[in-house]
This record gives C-alpha cells, structure tokens and sequence, in this order.
C-alpha cells in the first residue's frame, strides 16, 4: 500500500483498500524513517515536503481518511493529521 501511495497509483491504493488493507498500517516516517508513523501521516509528510498540491497526493490522502484512517493519530512531533493538513491550508 505505502508503495502504491508513492507511485500515486490511486486505483491500486482503492483496489487494496477495498480488499481490507489497512490504512492505520505504521511505516517509517517520511521526515523521521528511524520513528514508525501511520500511512495518513507518512503520506502528509511527504505531501508536504514535495509541495505537490497538483500531484495527487491530495486523492490519495482522501481515499484513505475514506477508508478508515484515523486522523487523530500523532505523529512523533505530537501533531495529528489534520494539525498537519490545516498547516499546509488543507480546507477540503
């Protein structure tokens, strides 16, 4: 799943989900590999870092709140999914 979200490959990332993959799944974290982060968090981590509003990360980040991940979850600076997306002026 986490490499489908890199390729931003939005079917296989629906395709997975709806097959059950989990989307509160942890990986090493964009900013921080060495601290496991959720995908959600992972995936606005790196959002934010490519700057990439037109890229297809903001379909992919939807899908996923979609399908169960949970935006509460903090990441290592104690900041939740939607701290981090009202930071980067997400108002969708």
């Amino acid at each position: 799943l986490k490499e489908a979200c890199n390729n931003l490959d939005l079917e296989t990332v629906k395709d997975m989900l709806s097959k059950g993959a989990n989307p509160n799944r942890r990986v090493p974290g964009f900013d921080t590999p060495e601290i496991e982060e959720t995908l959600l968090i992972y995936c606005l981590q790196k959002f934010k870092y490519l700057q990439a509003h037109q890229n297809g990360w903001f379909d992919i980040l939807k899908v996923l709140v979609e399908h169960g991940a949970d935006s509460a979850e903090m990441d290592s600076r104690l900041k939740n999914a939607l701290d981090i997306a009202r930071t980067e002026g997400f108002s969708q």
